[in-house]
Protein backbone atom coordinates (compact mmCIF):
# COMPACT_ATOMS: atom_id res chain seq x y z
CA UNK A 1 0.00 0.00 0.00
CA UNK A 2 1.16 3.53 -0.51
CA UNK A 3 0.87 6.82 -2.29
CA UNK A 4 2.52 8.05 -5.46
CA UNK A 5 2.74 11.46 -7.12
CA UNK A 6 4.18 12.27 -10.50
CA UNK A 7 4.80 15.17 -12.86
CA UNK A 8 5.58 15.15 -16.55
CA UNK A 9 6.27 17.74 -19.22
CA UNK A 10 5.87 17.19 -22.95
CA UNK A 11 6.81 19.95 -25.41
CA UNK A 12 4.44 20.75 -28.30
CA UNK A 13 6.11 18.46 -30.87
CA UNK A 14 5.80 15.55 -28.48
CA UNK A 15 8.91 13.52 -29.28
CA UNK A 16 10.53 14.28 -25.93
CA UNK A 17 8.97 13.82 -22.53
CA UNK A 18 10.50 14.34 -19.08
CA UNK A 19 9.10 13.55 -15.68
CA UNK A 20 9.58 12.68 -12.05
CA UNK A 21 7.68 10.73 -9.45
CA UNK A 22 7.95 9.99 -5.75
CA UNK A 23 6.22 7.31 -3.71
CA UNK A 24 5.80 6.26 -0.12
CA UNK A 25 5.17 2.54 0.47
CA UNK A 26 4.17 0.30 3.37
CA UNK A 27 2.73 -3.18 3.64
CA UNK A 28 -0.67 -4.49 4.60
CA UNK A 29 -0.91 -8.27 5.05
CA UNK A 30 -2.77 -10.93 6.96
CA UNK A 31 -0.62 -13.15 9.23
CA UNK A 32 -2.28 -15.98 11.14
CA UNK A 33 -5.75 -14.50 10.92
CA UNK A 34 -4.56 -11.06 12.07
CA UNK A 35 -4.32 -7.97 9.86
CA UNK A 36 -0.86 -6.36 10.12
CA UNK A 37 -0.14 -2.88 8.73
CA UNK A 38 3.41 -1.50 8.65
CA UNK A 39 4.45 2.13 8.84
CA UNK A 40 4.86 3.92 5.52
CA UNK A 41 8.60 4.41 5.50
CA UNK A 42 9.87 3.14 2.16
CA UNK A 43 10.50 6.15 -0.08
CA UNK A 44 11.01 5.54 -3.79
CA UNK A 45 11.07 7.73 -6.85
CA UNK A 46 12.54 8.46 -10.23
CA UNK A 47 13.57 11.18 -12.64
CA UNK A 48 13.17 10.09 -16.24
CA UNK A 49 13.28 11.12 -19.87
CA UNK A 50 11.61 9.63 -22.93
CA UNK A 51 12.21 9.91 -26.66
CA UNK A 52 9.56 8.77 -29.16
CA UNK A 53 11.07 7.79 -32.50
CA UNK A 54 8.22 8.15 -35.05
CA UNK A 55 9.42 6.08 -38.03
CA UNK A 56 9.63 2.72 -36.22
CA UNK A 57 7.25 3.52 -33.36
CA UNK A 58 10.05 3.21 -30.80
CA UNK A 59 9.85 4.58 -27.28
CA UNK A 60 13.15 4.89 -25.42
CA UNK A 61 13.06 5.65 -21.67
CA UNK A 62 16.00 6.38 -19.39
CA UNK A 63 15.44 6.79 -15.64
CA UNK A 64 17.46 7.40 -12.49
CA UNK A 65 15.57 5.46 -9.81
CA UNK A 66 15.38 4.87 -6.08
CA UNK A 67 13.55 1.57 -5.63
CA UNK A 68 11.34 0.27 -2.83
CA UNK A 69 14.10 -1.31 -0.71
CA UNK A 70 16.36 1.77 -0.96
CA UNK A 71 18.68 0.70 -3.77
CA UNK A 72 19.64 3.37 -6.29
CA UNK A 73 20.18 2.79 -9.98
CA UNK A 74 19.35 3.45 -13.59
CA UNK A 75 16.91 1.79 -15.97
CA UNK A 76 16.85 1.84 -19.78
CA UNK A 77 13.71 0.67 -21.63
CA UNK A 78 13.23 0.29 -25.37
CA UNK A 79 9.68 -0.45 -26.59
CA UNK A 80 8.19 -0.84 -30.03
CA UNK A 81 4.53 -0.08 -30.63
CA UNK A 82 2.58 -2.05 -33.24
CA UNK A 83 -0.85 -0.41 -33.09
CA UNK A 84 -2.23 -1.53 -29.72
CA UNK A 85 0.48 -4.17 -29.13
CA UNK A 86 3.70 -3.17 -27.39
CA UNK A 87 6.87 -5.24 -26.94
CA UNK A 88 10.16 -4.19 -25.40
CA UNK A 89 13.34 -4.96 -23.52
CA UNK A 90 14.93 -3.28 -20.53
CA UNK A 91 18.15 -3.17 -18.56
CA UNK A 92 18.49 -2.24 -14.89
CA UNK A 93 21.69 -1.32 -13.07
CA UNK A 94 21.31 -1.00 -9.29
CA UNK A 95 23.83 -1.07 -6.43
CA UNK A 96 26.57 -2.53 -8.63
CA UNK A 97 24.39 -5.30 -10.07
CA UNK A 98 22.91 -5.59 -13.57
CA UNK A 99 19.64 -7.18 -14.59
CA UNK A 100 17.27 -7.04 -17.54
CA UNK A 101 14.34 -8.65 -19.22
CA UNK A 102 11.45 -8.04 -21.56
CA UNK A 103 7.89 -6.79 -21.35
CA UNK A 104 4.83 -6.76 -23.54
CA UNK A 105 1.22 -5.57 -23.53
CA UNK A 106 -1.49 -7.24 -25.65
CA UNK A 107 -5.05 -5.95 -26.00
CA UNK A 108 -7.76 -8.33 -24.82
CA UNK A 109 -10.75 -8.39 -27.17
CA UNK A 110 -14.26 -8.08 -25.82
CA UNK A 111 -13.57 -5.41 -23.22
CA UNK A 112 -16.38 -3.08 -24.29
CA UNK A 113 -19.00 -2.42 -21.63
CA UNK A 114 -22.35 -3.96 -22.22
CA UNK A 115 -25.81 -2.67 -21.37
CA UNK A 116 -26.47 -1.40 -17.86
CA UNK A 117 -26.98 -4.22 -15.42
CA UNK A 118 -26.88 -4.48 -11.65
CA UNK A 119 -23.66 -6.54 -11.81
CA UNK A 120 -21.15 -6.51 -14.66
CA UNK A 121 -18.02 -8.56 -15.12
CA UNK A 122 -15.34 -7.03 -17.27
CA UNK A 123 -11.96 -8.19 -18.50
CA UNK A 124 -8.97 -5.85 -18.28
CA UNK A 125 -8.20 -3.93 -21.47
CA UNK A 126 -4.66 -5.35 -21.78
CA UNK A 127 -2.67 -8.36 -20.74
CA UNK A 128 0.67 -6.90 -19.62
CA UNK A 129 3.69 -8.82 -18.38
CA UNK A 130 7.28 -8.00 -17.43
CA UNK A 131 9.90 -10.73 -17.14
CA UNK A 132 12.90 -10.13 -14.88
CA UNK A 133 15.99 -12.21 -15.60
CA UNK A 134 17.27 -12.51 -12.04
CA UNK A 135 20.55 -14.03 -11.14
CA UNK A 136 21.91 -15.28 -7.84
CA UNK A 137 24.12 -13.54 -5.34
CA UNK A 138 23.35 -10.18 -3.82
CA UNK A 139 20.68 -9.28 -6.41
CA UNK A 140 18.29 -11.88 -5.04
CA UNK A 141 19.48 -11.87 -1.43
CA UNK A 142 19.22 -8.09 -0.92
CA UNK A 143 15.93 -7.63 -2.86
CA UNK A 144 17.48 -5.26 -5.40
CA UNK A 145 15.46 -3.88 -8.29
CA UNK A 146 11.98 -4.03 -6.76
CA UNK A 147 9.48 -1.38 -7.75
CA UNK A 148 5.76 -1.31 -7.13
CA UNK A 149 2.82 -1.05 -9.49
CA UNK A 150 0.87 2.17 -9.13
CA UNK A 151 -2.14 0.91 -11.07
CA UNK A 152 -2.87 -2.68 -12.09
CA UNK A 153 -3.83 -1.56 -15.62
CA UNK A 154 -0.61 0.41 -16.20
CA UNK A 155 1.34 -0.94 -19.17
CA UNK A 156 3.46 0.11 -22.14
CA UNK A 157 0.55 0.39 -24.60
CA UNK A 158 -2.09 2.25 -22.68
CA UNK A 159 -1.57 5.98 -22.74
CA UNK A 160 1.05 5.95 -25.50
CA UNK A 161 0.07 9.23 -27.12
CA UNK A 162 3.09 10.40 -29.10
CA UNK A 163 1.64 12.82 -31.72
CA UNK A 164 3.53 11.27 -34.66
CA UNK A 165 2.30 7.79 -33.69
CA UNK A 166 -1.31 8.92 -33.25
CA UNK A 167 -1.24 10.71 -36.63
CA UNK A 168 0.18 7.59 -38.33
CA UNK A 169 -2.51 5.36 -36.76
CA UNK A 170 -5.33 7.73 -37.76
CA UNK A 171 -4.07 7.86 -41.35
CA UNK A 172 -3.81 4.05 -41.41
CA UNK A 173 -7.44 3.70 -40.26
CA UNK A 174 -8.79 6.43 -42.59
CA UNK A 175 -7.06 5.08 -45.71
CA UNK A 176 -8.37 1.51 -45.30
Amino acid sequence: MGVDAGLRYQPARGRWLVGANVGLTGSSTCYGGEWVVSTWRRVSGSVWGRYNEPHYGLQIDLAAVRLVYGDMGARLDCRRHFGEVTVGVYGLFTDGEMNGGFHFALPIPGTKRGKRRAVRFRLPEYFAHEYRARHGGSYGDELLGYSYEVRPDENGSRGYDAPDFVKKEILRIVTK
